[in-house]
């Protein structure tokens, strides 16, 4: 597809899109967007409020986009460290798909409430995109503040935490293994 109708295309896309979503074009000419997305009621994120940079391919609609959540989330498809979103199985996804693909994120319906994931995901959406703190919001900003004590930066210390299921002993071993592989 030459660059003129990949232009066309992606923009006849956006029109679309545009009666649907939240967007903010930040660049057109390099197909760049801002998606804002608040997290739907009955799912740990309810009450959070996330930002998504999509930056779609020259060869649009070919290609996957690349797609970051600048508000930190917990989700198995989200790079905790950098927000980067990983497809599964997809090789092409144009406008529409795309923002399908990262609202469905959101969308988590099978889960137990009082599951790792589930608590998990509520203290970063409490954390980070502005949702309400769950009773075990304070029990959990203990821990971190204890790992901080440790000398390790907040962020760090959430996502050691949350990938060691909030025990603070896995989650330190955990960071001072990275730290010492870093050196």
């Amino acid at each position: 597809m030459s660059g003129n109708s990949s232009h066309r295309s992606f923009l006849e896309d956006m029109k679309i899109a545009h009666d649907v979503y939240t967007i903010e074009v930040v660049d057109e000419d390099s197909k760049k967007i801002t998606l804002h997305l608040a997290g739907p009621a009955g799912t740990p994120y309810v009450g959070g409020v996330y930002e998504v940079d999509i930056k779609f391919p020259v060869t649009y609609p070919d290609g996957l986009p690349e797609v970051v959540f600048n508000v930190p989330i917990w989700n198995a498809a989200v790079e905790p460290s950098t927000g980067r979103v990983n497809f599964n199985n997809e090789t092409n996804l144009n406008v529409g798909e795309t923002l399908n693909y990262v609202d469905d994120l959101l969308k988590v319906l099978d889960f137990e409430d009082d599951s790792e994931f589930a608590k998990t995901a509520r203290f970063w959406s409490a954390q980070f995109a502005g949702a309400m703190g769950y009773p075990e919001f304070k029990m959990l900003t203990a821990k971190v503040r204890k790992v901080e004590e440790m000398g390790f930066p907040t962020k760090d210390a959430i996502i050691a935490l949350s990938e060691c299921e909030w025990k603070i002993e896995e989650a330190a071993v955990q960071l001072i293994d990275q730290s010492s592989s870093e050196c």
